[in-house]
């Protein structure tokens, strides 16, 4: 299952606290798309996607970049 969310108003900290919580409440076997615009909250979030062994997928899109997360 995708779920999708889009942070592309926000900026660090929010952005980081609410993606970082949807992460945390995502299942095994979905995945979460997530809209950001604001470069620390992308870099921000890679590196505690990294740190916590979660896969993701940066795609570069019109309005900023949408980070593809999966837990497996």
């Amino acid at each position: 299952m995708e779920k999708f969310l889009d942070l592309s108003d926000f900026r660090c900290p929010l952005a980081f606290v609410r993606c970082k919580a949807a992460l945390l409440k995502l299942p095994i076997g979905h995945s979460l798309h997530v809209v950001l615009a604001d470069p620390s909250s992308i870099e921000d979030i890679i590196d505690w996607a990294v740190r916590h062994s979660l896969h993701y997928e940066r795609v570069k899109t019109h309005n900023g970049v949408e980070l593809r997360f999966s837990r497996s």
